[in-house]
């Protein structure tokens, strides 16, 4: 699920006919990568979908996921950024 949702993400500000093109070339990554059928996974999530309580705990569950990474990967930027400005001490 993460990776749907950084997929969908990755196309929100995008032209249409880049989107479509995208989604398309997302998607195979997707299911190679995973080995899944991503047809499949989308007829679940609508069953799921049918108990909202069940859909908004997978959603929490996901968003919550992607804040951690994001966190995550931001944190190592961070320091990278950091350790590449800083000055280099001269000894004497």
């Amino acid at each position: 699920m993460i990776e749907l949702y950084m997929a969908s993400e990755a196309l929100n500000n995008r032209e249409i006919p880049i989107r479509d093109s995208l989604r398309s070339i997302y998607r195979a990554q997707i299911e190679e990568i995973l080995e899944v059928d991503l047809d499949l996974i989308e007829q679940d999530i609508l069953v799921i979908k049918q108990n909202p309580d069940t859909y908004l705990e997978l959603h929490n569950a996901v968003v919550d996921s992607l804040e951690s990474i994001e966190e995550s990967v931001l944190k190592k930027v961070n320091i990278t950024n950091e350790s590449k400005n800083r000055t280099p001490v001269k000894e004497k």
